[in-house]
């Protein structure tokens, strides 16, 4: 068993130990050493990284026998019985603590407030999650997301102590746990003065004023939970930096104070929206003219090519087309070296689009399909393409 640095110091980042082994798991190397201050994946936390006498690790990992695994990539020359040098990502293990102990302060303060359980954690790369279950409906969970948020963050301000206890079962039995442990033996409680007791053994902060501010980005439904997607301290000063560059451009471009976002913004979408109806319907009413003009220029195959159409307009044109006439459309717009392809056949013609199409993709090197009524696909755009399209229209003007 590995002696646990990160849990006897955890503010020790430079170590001396011994390998006790060296190793392979499924083409991955690792290491084994007597004693680390390396943190290994587990409790929804993500294992440092850092160096072990020069060696960059990759990810920590611990075996059900308390063995600490440190894998790395590379050649090493490492050998057992030696003693190495090792070093901790501090940046890494500082913010992941930041989060971990930042969410004991949100979820109790759910807890507190709404009675909701914390049902899953999980630090990502650039915010964290938690999954909360709530013992009744929320009115407004806008509102109690920011009832809440405030709770943790009057935590946060106060600067209290946060304590790590060993304890044994009967002890914990006596705690206010905010949720019951799944470990038997070497059961250790996180203690927020005065507010938090729960089992855990992640890395955290020794104060709470360390967590830094706590925000709430983001909340969905899952699985009939609440998700909120979070951010503590540094990553929560990252965070108002994007939104206010966001914001200030948005303002800037606007000519609009702060306060005038929100209603101008809907303005805006509001007026978009009506626009883009606007637009659909004359789009519409010029497609039909151009139905119109088509049917009345060709015989029973129609050949189109169009430069930068989109490939909406151009299946709609396609069916509206063999809508109107028994007649067969090969359409195509060509967007930079991108040729996209419709093509319609009416029923009463006995020809099937999804097989021209297919003739075609086989041709230049394209994929497509669909039914015998209507196909599409894409190729690449070559000079003989047009010509192999208006051969393409010859023929199934005999075949009609």
């Amino acid at each position: 068993m590995t002696r646990k640095l990160f849990r006897e110091e955890p503010t020790n980042f430079d170590f001396q130990a011994e390998v006790l082994e060296l190793g392979t798991d499924n083409g991955k190397s690792f290491i084994v050493l007597d004693k680390s201050a390396f943190y290994p994946t587990g409790g929804g936390q993500p294992s440092d990284n850092g160096y072990v006498e020069g060696v960059q690790i990759l990810e920590v990992i611990i075996d059900d026998d308390g063995t600490i695994r440190h894998f790395f990539e590379g050649d090493s020359v490492l050998v057992p019985g030696s003693k190495v040098r090792c070093r901790v990502n501090e940046v890494r293990r500082r913010d992941h603590t930041q989060q971990h102990s930042g969410q004991h302060i949100l979820s109790q303060s759910f807890f507190q407030l709404f009675g909701a359980e914390t049902n899953g954690f999980r630090i990502g790369e650039k915010s964290s999650e938690i999954d909360l279950k709530f013992d009744r409906e929320l009115s407004s969970v806008d509102a109690a997301i920011c009832e809440a948020v405030e709770l943790a963050n009057s935590i946060v301000f106060e600067n209290r102590i946060v304590k790590s206890l060993l304890v044994t079962n009967e002890e914990s039995a006596r705690l206010p746990l905010r949720k019951e442990s799944t470990v038997t033996e070497d059961l250790r409680i996180i203690e927020i003065e005065n507010f938090d007791y729960s089992p855990c053994g992640g890395t955290h902060v020794q104060q709470t004023g360390e967590v830094g501010i706590i925000l709430v980005k983001n909340w969905t439904r899952a699985k009939q939970m609440l998700r909120l997607e979070f951010v503590c301290g540094v990553r929560a000063i990252r965070e108002y930096r994007e939104v206010n560059t966001i914001t200030a451009s948005i303002c800037k471009n606007l000519s609009i104070g702060r306060e005038g976002v929100v209603v101008t913004v809907s303005t805006l979408v509001e007026s978009c929206r009506a626009y883009d109806k606007k637009i659909k319907l004359l789009t519409a009413q010029l497609i039909d003219s151009e139905v119109e003009e088509l049917i009345r220029a060709n015989s029973l195959v129609i050949l189109k090519i169009f430069d930068d159409r989109s490939f909406e307009e151009l299946r709609f044109l396609a069916s509206k087309l063999i809508s109107q006439a028994p007649i067969i459309a090969l359409l195509a717009t060509v967007n930079g070296g991108k040729c996209q392809l419709a093509f319609a056949a009416a029923p009463v013609s006995n020809i099937n689009a999804a097989e021209l199409m297919k003739e075609i993709c086989e041709k230049f090197g394209g994929n497509g399909g669909g039914t015998p009524s209507m196909a599409q696909g894409g190729v690449n755009k070559t000079e003989e393409l047009e010509n192999y399209l208006q051969d393409l229209s010859t023929r199934l003007e005999f075949k009609i």
